[in-house]
């Protein structure tokens, strides 16, 4: 095997002498050291192999670039051993791939149980409050606002996915309703395809979600999306005076679980929206620069 003059050269570079030089560096009175130019074709190599092996999708994303990354971790010492002149040697595995991934499946489902137990706690603190619900007028002639028409149409959606796993028919009956008479439900009887198809929620659920809907929605505008914003919510409903919703013996499990279905519900609306908002940005942004190479 003969390695040419340039390999020779470069092979003088070597992590003890990088490592001579950062420490003659920063005793000299240097706060860092540059190290582009040692470590910027090792770099390239990596990522052109890793584009490489990508196939027709050359500029992978960051989760199949991770993906490739792993790959290569396992191909690459696999195949020195299978096809490479080396003999074979016993090693011995500190730790499985299947050990880790059990240890943290462990771990992430007991974080998870904690988790929830502490929104559970958190909402039945929130929902152990005694509203009296405002009664139901018996006519409405006023036309009424848009706001109310949908989220009278979400409590029908949260009824909907309530019923397939609650089996007491007095929280049944509590929280829903065969009266499309009221204003509210103009939305609701617009969008059934079928007569009889929507559900329609009670009073009392529709009064709970609309007593609290302007706290959520000052909530997500004041502050910007983020991991704690779940709570920051539970604590602005802390202040409200939310009625409670069921029989009474499930009437706090109840209202605290339409409470929580309605806040990721609503987390879910803010989030798309946000999100097509950037998406809009960055189309006005790139439509922009266009505009200036013309």
């Amino acid at each position: 095997m003969f390695a040419s003059q340039v390999t020779m050269e470069s092979l003088r570079v070597t992590l003890a002498s990088v490592r001579n030089l950062m420490t003659d560096l920063l005793s000299k009175g240097a706060h860092y050291g540059l190290t582009g130019k040692l470590n910027q074709h090792p770099l390239e190599r990596f990522f052109g192999v890793t584009r490489s092996y990508g196939g027709h999708e050359d500029h992978p994303t960051s989760i199949s670039f991770s993906h490739i990354y792993r790959l290569l971790s396992l191909y690459t010492p696999i195949s020195t051993c299978v096809t490479g002149n080396v003999s074979y040697e016993q090693t011995f595995v500190l730790a499985t791939v299947a050990n880790s991934m059990k240890r943290g499946r462990k771990d992430t489902l007991s974080s998870h149980k904690r988790l929830q137990e502490a929104i559970r706690a958190k909402l039945a603190e929130i929902s152990s409050a005694q509203i009296e619900t405002p009664t139901a007028p018996d006519h409405g002639y006023s036309s009424p606002a848009a706001q109310d028409c949908v989220i009278y149409y979400l409590c029908g959606y949260l009824v909907h996915s309530y019923l397939k796993h609650q089996r007491c028919s007095d929280c049944v009956r509590n929280i829903q309703s065969e009266n499309a008479e009221c204003p509210e439900a103009f939305l609701t009887l617009e969008r059934e395809f079928k007569h009889g198809s929507l559900k329609l929620p009670s009073w009392e659920l529709f009064c709970m979600f609309r007593g609290i809907e302007a706290k959520i929605s000052d909530e997500l505008q004041k502050n910007r999306l983020c991991s704690e914003t779940f709570w920051s919510l539970l604590d602005a409903l802390e202040d409200c005076d939310i009625t409670s919703v069921g029989c009474s013996v499930h009437k706090v499990t109840t209202t605290a679980e339409l409470l929580h279905s309605y806040i990721v519900l609503r987390l879910h609306f803010a989030a798309r929206d946000t999100c097509k908002s950037f998406s809009s940005s960055e189309k006005v942004a790139s439509a922009r620069k266009k505009v200036k190479l013309m």
